[in-house]
Order: structure tokens, then C-alpha cells, then sequence
């Protein structure tokens, strides 16, 4: 009965010192992770990201819109965030470097409503065409600048003419584009543009 009260006690006092180590290990690695926090803080990643725009991204439209309104993942940066609207549409298939023609009217804005918004306005008479919406946004949280673009057509308004745009768009300013336009009588014309579009 000894040896068995003996084993117990030993048993009891092996769990107390185990116990007794791991509080002391976590005592020591609580404040040691505190300060590895506070010495190496982790460096945010984030960008501010589109999210969805009005128009949306390959709308087809039937009436031309006045404004591109465009909201994004993070607040925005007015001093470094803009936008332009560009016709992809108006360039000869003959002229290779022909840039397209910015229709917008130069006033992209961040939205004093809201901060995570960006809006440029366009002129009443767009013609049925391809447009190429490209924008800049300075993420107000991290300082990260991030470029990208997204097309939308402008159909005519009985809705005829089938569009379509495919290309290699590089986000460091050079872009480079294949526009397809097939007709209402099944001609299909082609445009290719290359253009720098400073910010």
C-alpha cells in the first residue's frame, strides 16, 4: 500500500513541476512575443482593389452614361488616385501606335462621401464605341499604388452592333489592345492601339 501511495505522490509531483515549467515557459515566451510585435511589426500587403463600377466591366449600354463611378477596397489617396476614359474604338487598323482618344473631362475625383469612391464625369454625346476605363488608385492605408482598367461599350440606341476587345493590358502604363467590331451587316473590323496613358 506504501509503494502505491509512494507512486501517487510521485505521479501528483511529476504533473505540479510539468504544470510549474509550462507557466514558466509561457511566462517568458508571452512578453518575448510582445516584443517581437513591437520590434518587427508586419507590413500590411493591401492594395486598393476594384470592386465593382458603374458601368460594370463589359457593359454593353444603349445609352451613354455621364459618369463612371468606380468603388474600391480601401479608402483612396485624392492627391495620387485619378482616372480617365478612353475611346478604344477610333484608332486605324493602318496606324499601329494610334492612341485612343480620351473622352472623359479630366475631373476624376475621390468622393467626399465617400472615400473608397472614384468618379470621373463624361460628356453627353459619346458615340457607340469601346471605351477603356483606366485608373490609379494610392491606397490611403498602406500607400500602395495600384493601376488597372476595365472596357464597356456604347451600342447604338436601336442596341445593334456586337462588340468585343481582347489584349495584353501591362499595369506599368504602356497598353496594348485588339479590337474587334463586327457590324450590323456581319463586316468584322479590327483596330489594334498601342498608347502610354500618363497619370
Amino acid at each position: 500500500m506504501n509503494q502505491r501511495i509512494d507512486r501517487l505522490v510521485k505521479e501528483r509531483m511529476t504533473a505540479l513541476m510539468h504544470g510549474s515549467i509550462t507557466r514558466r515557459l509561457l511566462f517568458i515566451a508571452a512578453p518575448l512575443a510582445v516584443c517581437l510585435v513591437l520590434l518587427f511589426p508586419a507590413t500590411a500587403s493591401a492594395h486598393a482593389i476594384l470592386l465593382r463600377s458603374d458601368p460594370a466591366k463589359d457593359a454593353i449600354l444603349r445609352v451613354p452614361p455621364r459618369e463612371v463611378r468606380m468603388w474600391f477596397s480601401e479608402d483612396l489617396n485624392p492627391a495620387f488616385s485619378t482616372a480617365s476614359v478612353v475611346n478604344a474604338s477610333n484608332a486605324k487598323a493602318s496606324n499601329i501606335n494610334a492612341a485612343g482618344q480620351r473622352v472623359d473631362n479630366r475631373d476624376a475625383h475621390v468622393s467626399s462621401s465617400d472615400t473608397k469612391e472614384m468618379d470621373v464625369t463624361l460628356p453627353s454625346n459619346l458615340p457607340p464605341a469601346a471605351y477603356i476605363v483606366l485608373y490609379q488608385t494610392d491606397s490611403a492605408e498602406d500607400g500602395h499604388i495600384l493601376r488597372g482598367s476595365f472596357i464597356f461599350y456604347v451600342a447604338r440606341p436601336d442596341g445593334k452592333g456586337h462588340f468585343s476587345a481582347s489584349g495584353d493590358l501591362s499595369m506599368g502604363g504602356r497598353w496594348q489592345l485588339r479590337i474587334q467590331i463586327r457590324t450590323p451587316d456581319n463586316t468584322l473590323h479590327e483596330a489594334k492601339v498601342q498608347f502610354v496613358v500618363p497619370f
